[in-house]
């Protein structure tokens, strides 16, 4: 695959130099080009992301027998347990919650777009709408019921939970989501940050494109 000139390659500069720094035989590979119908034609393997509808679009238009890994629409909320609200909505909870919903302006599939309060009282969050130009949705709850009757409507589009509370929390989610097809549950302040390991969706790419 040949790369394109070097004049039509901005913003990707960066990519091509590091990649050529890293691996010079995978930095030759690959090639960034505009979109064209075409390219699906020639692809022996394609991965995808979009609305659902896209990926419906795409993999009709592929080839026979190409392989085909597609990543659609996903959302992921927060949960802030009664432990974590001892000392109120504290400097370093709103921290938090601001590295988790700053990036992408909530339009990832990592970021909380609902957070769930267990405290009845409370409304709004003035600090963290301030700090937002799109703030996450503020729900409370009394029962933990309520909010796991709510992430069943989430199916099959869950993608990560994160969470403020006491360590035992996260086996407790683990075993309450068990059938809520989530792929990741971590700490608050962690949601963007998913190890390498992470099967986004659920899916593993080599098993998919092998």
């Amino acid at each position: 695959i040949r790369r394109p000139p070097r004049s039509t390659l901005f913003p990707y500069t960066t990519l091509f130099r590091s990649l050529d720094e890293v691996d010079p035989a995978l930095g030759e590979q690959v090639e960034v080009v505009a979109w064209a119908e075409r390219c699906l034609q020639e692809s022996e393997a394609v991965v995808a992301y979009g609305s659902d509808e896209t990926l419906a679009k795409i993999r009709s238009q592929l080839p026979p027998g190409a392989r085909f890994a597609g990543y659609g629409h996903k959302l992921s909320v927060g949960v802030i347990f009664r432990e974590s609200l001892e000392d109120g909505l504290s400097d370093s909870l709103l921290h938090c919650v601001l590295r988790d919903a700053e990036p992408f302006r909530l339009q990832g599939c990592l970021s909380p777009q609902i957070l769930f309060i267990e405290d009845p009282h409370f409304s709004r969050w003035p600090m963290l709408e301030a700090a937002l130009d799109v703030a996450p949705k503020i729900r409370t709850f009394t029962q933990w019921a309520e909010v796991l009757q709510n992430l069943m409507t989430f199916r099959p589009y869950l993608s990560c939970v994160g969470y403020a509370g006491s360590s035992e929390r996260a086996e407790f989610l683990g075993r309450e989501l068990r059938d809520a097809d989530v792929s990741r549950i971590c700490p608050l302040g962690e949601m963007q940050r998913p190890p390498l390991s992470w099967r986004n969706g659920g899916l593993f790419l080599p098993d998919l494109l092998h």
